[in-house]
């Protein structure tokens, strides 16, 4: 799974269209890094992106619209995220993506009215296409569009596999739903091969805030013995954290038996004291819930509704986050209560790591650099690039300049993205796009990308103004000492 490029309009911050677009650009030396690119049959897009913005600039919006599109490819309606841009006037909300899923290209995107109505549902879809992209000849510019299925409200128009005709069954469907989700109830055919295709793309793809990270991932592959689970050991272990070795212990560490005489106890009181009644034995471990809803009820979700909880699937415990042990010079201790913050941070991002890399999956995480090292982030882009997991990928948003290297070149310029924000007007281009502009000269190819940077070349870099505010400040008085 390869995102090739994400849009939105009307979306939170993204009053206007915007476009992601992770293409290679045509003026780049494909040779250059080019383990960093994954090179399609038509298509070159770059496997590892970082994007770069001021505070409040709209990388979390970015994060967002590929977690909403996500979810409507798996059928669910995020409502809680998808949000309109509050001064468009405008509750239609705009959000595509293009992907490559099993050597192929589709294009999904959807304008949907989030607008509620009487009877307690939304206005729903106004429009929602599936596309297969079609490359007439090796130009990858020379395309055709095949509408798996499409339906629009505005136009009155319906395509079942490009047809038509058989589109016209596509008007029973509600409009407040996905056409994946409905379409379970039809039988039909060609709709169960396009909801197979959406949920399978959807689940190659992992979206994860480092704010709000959750261990399901790695506490997944530790419980139930999953093949990723000694991986997962080896990246913590090459990680830098001083942790030797991890592990899920199934059951509890073992305590002195209430029952057990203590030294210096005569064992003939043992059965003076089973008989006395003032005498309760607490269970270290609570009795299991009567029916399957009471496990959900006292059930802590971490993550994704794929397998926390949902369809049968596996309910991670509270209880389950304190079996989680390190190891460090041969001493175990439960992770949670003697390692750092940002050390569990990053061991719940290496299961979604080794998950990608192992699996062919893009994850795409916001504010990466927050909790991670930039040193550890720039090697974990480095796994990105190895040429035994072509099909992963990396999108991350950050604000720690330290990654363009300065001078020296790490990574691609179509690899660097600039989010800026002017007023109502949102931006993202990579420095490749800001670079070769005709308008533009080209120093920038041999400078110093971070020094460039700081001093507003590539734009994205806050406008302060706090000259009024500091000749503001009253001067403190000497203290009498």
């Amino acid at each position: 799974m390869i995102i090739l490029s994400v849009h939105a309009k009307n979306f939170m911050v993204f009053k206007n269209y915007v476009l992601f677009n992770l293409k290679v650009n045509e003026y780049m030396d494909e040779n250059f890094h080019e383990q960093n690119l994954f090179k399609g049959k038509y298509s070159r897009i770059v496997r590892s992106a970082l994007v770069l913005g001021t505070n409040n600039a709209g990388k979390s919006c970015l994060i967002k619209a590929i977690h909403c599109i996500r979810e409507f490819m798996f059928g669910r309606l995020p409502m809680d995220d998808l949000k309109p841009n509050p001064y468009s006037g405008s509750n239609i909300v705009t959000l595509g993506m293009k992907f490559v899923y099993n050597g192929t290209e589709y294009e999904y995107d959807f304008d949907y009215d989030v607008t509620l109505l009487k009877n307690g549902k939304r206005n729903g879809f106004v429009s929602e296409y599936l596309d297969r992209i079609d490359h007439i000849s090796e130009d990858s510019d020379c395309i055709s569009y095949h509408h798996l299925f499409g339906r629009s409200r505005e136009f009155n128009e319906y395509y079942l596999n490009d047809d038509k005709y058989r589109g016209r069954m596509l008007k029973k469907f509600p409009p407040e739903e996905t056409t994946a989700y409905t379409s379970d109830s039809y039988g039909n055919p060609v709709l169960g091969k396009c909801r197979h295709l959406l949920g399978e793309a959807a689940s190659e793809m992992d979206v994860v805030d480092m704010n709000d990270i959750s261990l399901d991932k790695t506490l997944e592959a530790l419980k139930y013995d999953m093949p990723e689970k000694d991986r997962i050991a080896e990246f913590i272990r090459g990680a830098g954290l001083y942790i030797d070795d991890i592990e899920y212990r199934k059951k509890p560490e073992e305590e002195p038996d209430a029952d057990d005489p203590e030294d210096g106890e005569d064992p003939e009181d043992e059965e003076d004291s089973e008989d006395d009644d003032s005498y309760e034995m607490e269970d270290d471990v609570p009795d299991e819930p009567e029916d399957e809803s009471a496990v959900k009820d006292e059930a802590v979700l971490y993550g994704p509704e794929d397998w926390a909880g949902a369809d049968g699937d596996q309910v991670v415990l509270e209880d389950d986050l304190m079996r989680l042990y390190s190891c460090r010079n041969g001493t175990w201790y439960r992770t949670l209560e003697r390692d750092s913050e940002a050390a569990v941070k990053l061991i719940a991002l290496s299961g979604y790591i080794v998950d990608a890399l192992d699996n062919g999956k893009a994850l795409v995480v916001d504010d990466l650099c927050r909790y991670v090292h930039p040193n550890i982030v720039s090697k974990i882009m480095e796994l990105f690039g190895l040429q035994n997991c072509p099909d992963s990928q990396l999108i991350f948003t950050a604000s720690d300049t330290s990654l363009l290297d300065g001078k020296i070149k790490r990574l691609r310029m179509d690899q660097i993205f600039f989010m800026k924000r002017e007023r109502t007007n949102i931006n993202v281009r990579s420095m490749a796009g800001l670079c070769f502009r005709a308008d533009t000269d080209r120093d920038c190819v041999d400078g110093d990308w971070r020094e460039l940077y700081r001093h507003g070349y590539f734009g994205a870099v806050p406008d302060t103004d706090w000259d009024e505010f500091a000749g503001d400040i009253p001067e403190k008085k000497k203290r009498a000492h």
